[in-house]
C-alpha cells in the first residue's frame, strides 16, 4: 500500500505546477503556445477557438499519437471535455468541471471526482477529491495553494490510501518573463485535469523544492525576443538519486 501512495505523490510533486491561463498587457503581441516536446519524446499540441482558450490537445510519443482531449466551453461557468485514448479506448472518458460562485465541482462520466475552491482573484485555493488508481483502488487528495504576484508559491498536499497517509508540500520560484500561456484566456481555475502540467503561471518557474524525498527541480531557460520561453532545461536533483542529477530539456513553440 504505501509504495502505490509513494508512485502517486512522485508523479505529483514532479509534475504538479498548475497550468494557468493569463491575459497579457499588450494584446498587440498576441503570442499563443502550439507545441510543447521533451528530451524524452513525449510532445504535446494545443489548438485554440476563435477566443484563444483551449479547445483540444494532442500528446504524441514521437510521431505516434497518444491522446485526444477536446474542450467545450458553455459561458463562463460549464467546461466540458473528452478524453480520447488512441490505444487503449477503454480509457476514453469525458467530464466536465461546473462553477457556481467560488466553488468547482469536477465530474468524470458524469460521477463527482472532486472540488476547486477559489479566492475572490479566480485563483484555486484548495482542492479535494479522489482519483483512481489503475488497479482500481482510490486515492484521496487535498491541496492547498498560496500566491504572490499571481504565481504559485507554495502548494500543501495530502493523499491517502487505504489508511495510508502522505503529507508534505511544494514551493516554487520564478523569473520575470512570460510564461507559454500568457495569452491564452482559458479560466484559471481550469488547472491540471485535463490540460495536463506547464511552467509558471504569470511568469516561469525556476526553482522547484519538496519536502517528499527532498526532491528538487531547477529549470534555466531560453527566451525569444518578445521573452517568451523558447527552451528549458531541467535538472533534478534528489536523495534517491545518490548524488546523481537527472536532466530533461523542454522546447516551446508558439503561432
Amino acid at each position: 500500500m504505501k509504495r502505490k501512495v509513494l508512485k502517486y505523490l512522485v508523479i505529483t510533486v514532479l509534475s504538479a505546477v498548475f497550468t494557468s491561463c493569463q491575459k497579457d498587457d499588450d494584446d498587440s503581441k498576441v503570442q499563443l503556445l502550439e507545441t510543447i516536446t521533451y528530451s524524452s519524446g513525449n510532445s504535446a499540441k494545443y489548438e485554440y477557438d476563435n477566443q484563444n482558450r483551449i479547445s483540444k490537445m494532442y500528446t504524441y510519443m514521437n510521431t505516434k499519437l497518444l491522446t485526444k482531449t477536446t474542450i467545450t466551453y458553455s459561458g463562463k461557468d460549464l467546461i466540458t471535455f473528452m478524453h480520447e485514448d488512441i490505444d487503449y479506448p477503454e480509457n476514453n472518458l469525458t467530464g466536465k468541471h461546473i462553477k457556481n460562485g467560488y466553488t468547482i465541482t469536477s465530474y468524470k462520466n458524469e460521477e463527482p471526482t472532486g472540488t476547486i475552491y477559489l479566492n475572490n482573484d479566480g485563483y484555486p485555493i484548495r482542492t479535494e477529491g479522489m482519483t483512481e488508481e489503475e488497479d482500481g483502488e482510490w486515492v484521496s487528495y487535498i491541496y492547498t495553494f498560496q500566491y504572490q504576484d499571481g504565481n504559485m508559491i507554495k502548494m500543501n498536499y495530502t493523499a491517502s490510501l487505504n489508511g495510508v497517509e502522505s503529507v508534505g508540500s511544494t514551493e516554487y520560484k520564478y523569473d520575470n518573463k512570460k510564461s507559454p500561456l500568457n495569452n491564452c484566456k482559458s479560466p484559471t481555475w481550469l488547472v491540471g485535469n485535463p490540460l495536463g502540467s506547464l511552467y509558471g503561471r504569470q511568469n516561469n518557474v525556476i526553482e522547484q523544492t519538496s519536502s517528499f524525498l527532498n526532491v528538487k527541480i531547477e529549470y534555466d531557460y531560453e527566451y525569444d525576443d518578445a521573452e517568451y520561453p523558447t527552451k528549458c532545461t531541467m535538472t533534478y536533483k534528489a536523495e534517491i538519486f545518490e548524488g546523481n542529477e537527472y536532466k530533461n530539456i523542454i522546447e516551446f513553440k508558439y503561432k
